[in-house]
């Protein structure tokens, strides 16, 4: 009966632990005078930490784009080429369901083309399947009462139904 208080301790330090490394991990990515290398990486870890309260500022970055024009690549982990171009947006994917607000949002708030392509992959790499996109995509223009953010999702159905995702 003793392990039982360990495994509950041990759990209770890892979920802390996990808790404050996602903390200094958003503190990065939200730094806009941060380099680009780390404020890609801290995307990046908040991925594979698939942390569901990081949503939100991964998507407000979800067009940070890993510039390696600017890199030494000799020594480098290999976590770069994990990385991806856009790893905000790699980590919404890998975050899952609970980012899918977060891009919606992106979708319905934002005139950034890539902002919106991505946020559109996001939500076709979580959904794997473009008639559940249509769904969540229709549900959202429903639910809009403001008429730019509706024109705005009706362009994200436009462009889901002429994409290849």
């Amino acid at each position: 009966t003793n392990n039982i208080y360990i495994l509950d301790r041990t759990a209770k330090n890892f979920r802390t632990e996990r808790s404050r490394i996602a903390s200094g991990l958003l503190d990065i990515l939200a730094n806009e005078k941060a380099s680009n290398l780390n404020r890609c990486a801290a995307a990046y870890y908040l991925g594979e930490l698939k942390s569901p309260d990081s949503e939100k500022t991964l998507a407000k970055t979800i067009s940070l784009r890993l510039d390696i024009s600017k890199i030494n690549l000799i020594g480098l982990p290999d976590v770069l080429r994990d990385m991806g171009e856009y790893p905000a947006m790699t980590a919404l994917a890998k975050i899952g369901n609970s980012s899918i607000p977060s891009v919606i949002h992106n979708l319905s708030n934002s005139d950034d083309t890539t902002v919106r392509d991505l946020s559109l992959k996001v939500l076709c790499s979580i959904d794997k399947d473009k008639d559940i996109v249509q769904m969540r995509l229709e549900k959202a223009l429903k639910a809009e009462n403001n008429s730019q953010k509706q024109t705005r999702l009706q362009a994200a159905l436009k462009s889901l139904a002429e994409s290849s995702f």
